[in-house]
């Protein structure tokens, strides 16, 4: 979801207070926001989410979220899913290594081995 009103405080801790143990949240500076989804043991998906007043801070998460997903949750693979759409976010992911493994109608699904 994206929005770029206000978000009450109310709902801030209703999403806080209902994360799931599976679900990795990181706050990256002002750049944005990696999460990771554990799916199985060593397996990964991540999601970027970037400030949207900012430009040219998807290396960076990217890099964030790369060493956090080797260094503290030992994940061997990492998967994104990704709008066929966003032309800028597939090049990002490419540039890093990751493959498409299949496309499921307007979503890529691509993948990298750590």
């Amino acid at each position: 979801m994206v929005s770029t009103g206000t978000i009450p405080l109310w709902e801030h801790l209703h999403f806080i207070n209902n994360i799931p143990p599976q679900k990795v949240y990181l706050k990256v500076g002002n750049m944005g926001v990696i999460n990771f989804t554990l799916l199985s043991r060593g397996t990964v998906e991540l999601g970027l989410h970037k400030n949207p007043t900012l430009h040219g801070v998807g290396r960076a998460l990217m890099e964030a979220a790369l060493e956090y997903a080797r260094e503290e949750l030992r994940a061997e693979r990492v998967v994104v899913r990704v709008f066929t759409r966003n032309r800028r976010a597939l090049k990002l992911y490419r540039e890093y290594n990751f493959t498409t493994q299949k496309e499921e109608g307007e979503m890529a699904i691509m993948e990298l081995k750590l």
